[in-house]
């Protein structure tokens, strides 16, 4: 009954192998939905929310900056809050066919729940991806702006530069 639990940066990996944005640049918004959305339990530290991008010192207390205040907050809150759905805590994977080899998309569902993931994991503009699958039926909604789609089960979507598209269905 373990889960695994994933994250982007953590306070040791920031003071030795360097910040999330310095690992993984544009796409560290992508890499935590990943690991929000993917079968297991995120990690987030101190600071991240505040979209910290120094390293930290690793022996002597350094202070995060909330200067810019809590830049992260609602992106983390929306995720995390999703985190805690069926779908995403208890429910089955199925990784979904792309025609983009660094466009990576699945599905999370349990029960009537499903929540549908589309990541774009590279700085290509204007990616077009067609989606197939049962599960992606019926009246979902966007994580990030509310907005209802009624889903079909084949479906288009254009992806932006390090793009990340999250949906739900209760």
């Amino acid at each position: 009954g373990a889960k695994k639990l994933f994250f982007t940066t953590n306070h040791d990996e920031n003071s030795w192998n360097g910040t999330e944005y310095e690992k993984y640049g544009n796409a560290a918004k992508a890499m935590a939905v990943f690991i929000c959305t993917w079968s297991g339990m995120p990690l987030l530290y101190s600071g991240q929310e505040a979209a910290n991008n120094k390293r930290l010192q690793f022996f002597d207390k350094d202070l995060i900056d909330w200067q810019n205040g809590f830049v992260l907050n609602s992106f983390y809150k929306q995720l995390l809050s999703l985190s805690a759905t069926n779908a995403i805590a208890n429910g089955e994977t199925f990784i979904l066919p792309t025609s983009h080899n660094k466009v990576m998309a699945f599905l999370r569902r349990k029960n009537d729940e499903v929540v549908f993931v589309i990541l774009n994991f590279s700085a290509d503009a204007r990616i077009q991806v067609t989606v197939e699958h049962e599960w992606l039926k019926g009246k979902f909604e966007s994580t990030f702006s509310g907005l209802k789609y009624n889903f079909s089960g084949n479906e288009k979507f254009e992806l932006g530069v390090f793009d990340y598209l999250v949906y739900y269905k209760k």
